[in-house]
């Protein structure tokens, strides 16, 4: 059972959260979770992201009722968020499961870094330092203004 987060970590969680589901709402395509959502993995683990996004192919794949519980489906996009009491060396083990479950795109936000390090599969972990940041593939479009996440760490 995870604990409840601190005032940042909400704040932040909040705001990516806000940015991705505003996105969907403009495509309206595939559907947005939060970071609630523990999904069932095809290694037959469980994990929980702080957002994801599944794509309309993946959900179509999917049998009728499959979303009630803990849905059998690797998110496309999964965004993991480090709160400060998070190891970053656990945090990329997490990633790195994603990606060996069919994540095709991961971004592990590091407040305390104000970096961004990329997962996509087959390739090297990307850092990233800019202010905004776009999707790729099924999240093509998608920007997530990161200034805006690290204003909800200040104080």
């Amino acid at each position: 059972m995870n604990p409840p987060t601190g005032g940042w970590t909400g704040s932040g969680n909040q705001e990516i959260a806000r940015q991705l589901g505003n996105w969907h709402v403009s495509h309206q395509k595939g559907r947005v979770f939060d970071s609630s959502t523990g999904f069932r993995l095809p290694d037959g683990s469980t994990l929980s992201p702080d957002a994801s996004y599944l794509s309309e192919e993946r959900l179509k794949n999917l049998p009728k009722g499959a979303l009630r519980g803990f849905p059998r489906v690797c998110p496309e996009l999964v965004i993991e968020l480090r709160s400060e009491t998070d190891s970053l060396e656990e945090l990329q083990s997490k990633m790195a499961d994603w990606l060996a479950n069919g994540t095709e795109l991961g971004w592990l936000i590091d407040p305390p870094g104000r970096q961004v390090l990329v997962y996509r599969p087959d390739r090297a972990v990307d850092r990233f330092t800019g202010s905004e940041i776009s999707g790729e593939g099924k999240t093509a479009g998608f920007v997530l203004d990161l200034k805006r996440v690290w204003k909800c760490y200040e104080d």
